[in-house]
């Protein structure tokens, strides 16, 4: 695959997760923000069809997503249970530890996402994976704690109760 440059610094190259991601040929410090998500709002209401669309959608409030455009970094993000990045106010995405150069840049999907209708399959492959991704209401309380403080506040206001789960009528509870 021919490296296709997204900004100064970081690239879509092969994957291991889901065929292509992106990486940077730079380190990245804890902290330091690796781009800004650009694109256009979407508002709908949650439903079990409209929750299948997007699947670079970036929740941003109750029923409000960002979608990021074609050459934006994040249309080529991939989902990890062990993420390196997360999307903060700007939105931005930010460097949760260190990431060495040409190293993925992934983020947890649960982490962009409270539409109760929402789920995928994980592909990460981690020793850690869900197998499932859920909204963010259905992390573990303790990964909730964690991720909380970098995202946006403007998702997470519509969250009824950091302890309490809600529902999801997508997932089939047996």
């Amino acid at each position: 695959m021919s490296i296709k440059w997204l900004t100064d610094t970081i690239y879509v190259g092969t994957s291991t997760i889901d065929k292509v991601g992106i990486f940077s040929s730079l380190p990245i410090l804890t902290g330091e923000t690796i781009y800004h998500v650009i694109g256009q709002l979407v508002t709908a209401e949650f439903s079990e069809q409209f929750a299948k669309m997007g699947p670079n959608w970036i929740g941003m409030s109750k029923e409000v997503w960002l979608d990021p455009d074609p050459t934006n970094p994040m249309t080529f993000m991939n989902h990890s249970c062990e993420p390196n990045a997360i999307v903060t106010s700007g939105p931005q995405v930010m460097a949760l530890k260190p990431i060495c150069p040409h190293e993925e840049i992934v983020m947890d999907y649960s982490t962009t996402e409270i539409d109760p209708y929402w789920s995928m399959p994980c592909n990460c492959n981690n020793h850690s994976c869900r197998q499932l991704i859920l909204p963010y209401q259905f992390l573990p309380v303790e990964l909730r704690r964690l991720c909380r403080v970098y995202m946006l506040e403007t998702l997470l206001a519509d969250v009824i109760s950091e302890n309490a789960l809600t529902f999801n009528p997508a997932v089939r509870y047996e």
